[in-house]
C-alpha cells in the first residue's frame, strides 16, 4: 500500500479529529434543537438499535474504503454486538467493585472514629 502525504500518520491526530468532529456535530444538534424549541420524544429501543448499527456500518464502510480492506468492515460489524454485551458487564462489575471498596473504606473510617 502506497502512502500519500495527505494520510494521517499520527494516531493521536486521527482520534483528535474524530472527537472534535463528533463534538461539533453534537453541539450543532443541541443548538438546532434549542433554536427550534423542539420537544424531545422518546424513541423505541428497536429504532435506537437500528440507528447504532447504521452508524457502525457507515463508520466501518468508511474505514474499510480508506484502508482498502473489506475485513475492516467485518471487524466493525463484529465489534458492535461485543460492545453491546461487554460494556454493561464492565459497568456492572465496576459499580459492584466500587461499592465494595467504598463500603470497606467507610467501615474502616467509622471504626477509626469510634476508637477516638
Amino acid at each position: 500500500m502506497r502512502r500519500t502525504a495527505s494520510t494521517m500518520n499520527h494516531l493521536g491526530l486521527c482520534f483528535a479529529c474524530a472527537l472534535v468532529t463528533l463534538l461539533a456535530f453534537s453541539v450543532g444538534l443541541v443548538l438546532v434543537a434549542r433554536a427550534t424549541k423542539r420537544e424531545p420524544k422518546p424513541i423505541k429501543p428497536v429504532w435506537a438499535v437500528l440507528i447504532v448499527f447504521a452508524a457502525v456500518f457507515v463508520a466501518g464502510s468508511v474505514c474499510s474504503i480508506a484502508g482498502r480492506d473489506l475485513h475492516i468492515l467485518y471487524w466493525w460489524l463484529l465489534g458492535a454486538p461485543l460492545v453491546a454485551v461487554f460494556i454493561p458487564l464492565v459497568v456492572v462489575a465496576t459499580n459492584l467493585i466500587m461499592r465494595l471498596i467504598m463500603g470497606a473504606l467507610y467501615s474502616g473510617a467509622e471504626r477509626f472514629q469510634r476508637r477516638r
